[in-house]
């Protein structure tokens, strides 16, 4: 689901990798052909996320994930997992790079092949995406793509998570803004 895609790309799964025995690639130009050890990569996902389509873009799956984060471990010790994708095909500019917001009709099968272009923040003076020049009235039941976010539970067997420990830095600039805080709140 993107501005001018046709197809949900099928693979919308997450591996599990390990790096140990992985070389670090960090100053490699991995064009030259420098020999380097991957990743290895588990045969099976652990989470399939074209299995969850969204409501409310019409149970469609957004065409890319832009974020991917873990939580806390939760009571019953699985990890509180956390996708996010933006709203960026919502956008779309000019040969000229004047930009524009792309509405669309989600119940629709193919919300894209009647969706409206206006001036960006606008909702005159629109036009159909579809031949760029076709002058169009935008209908109350559309709207933009919108950024979302999914939450996950991933089991415990399924990663081996170690709690991040912040830096002995964080915790220096924790304090010294703790300290900073009290000593305006003193004054204040």
């Amino acid at each position: 689901m993107g501005v001018g895609a046709t197809v949900s790309p099928p693979n919308k799964k997450v591996f599990k990798i390990d790096i140990s025995g992985a070389t670090d690639v960090t100053g490699i130009d991995l064009d030259s052909g420098a020999p380097f050890t991957p990743v290895h990569k588990t045969a099976t996902p652990f989470a399939d996320l074209a299995a969850n389509p969204a409501v409310a873009l019409g149970n469609k799956v957004p065409e890319k994930m832009e974020s991917l984060t873990f939580g806390p471990r939760l009571s019953d010790g699985s990890l509180f997992m956390l996708i996010g994708t933006d709203n960026d095909y919502s956008v779309t500019q000019n040969g000229s790079n004047v930009q524009f917001d792309v509405y669309f009709d989600f119940s629709l099968a193919d919300p894209y092949a009647n969706s409206i272009q206006c001036p960006l923040g606008q909702t005159t003076a629109c036009f159909k995406t579809s031949d760029n020049s076709s002058v169009a009235t935008l209908p109350g039941n559309f709207s933009l793509l919108p950024g979302m976010l999914f939450a996950y539970k991933a089991g415990a067997s399924d990663l081996d998570y170690v709690a991040p420990v912040p830096e002995p830095r964080t915790w220096t600039l924790a304090l010294v803004g703790l300290a900073v805080l009290a000593r305006w709140r003193i004054r204040g």
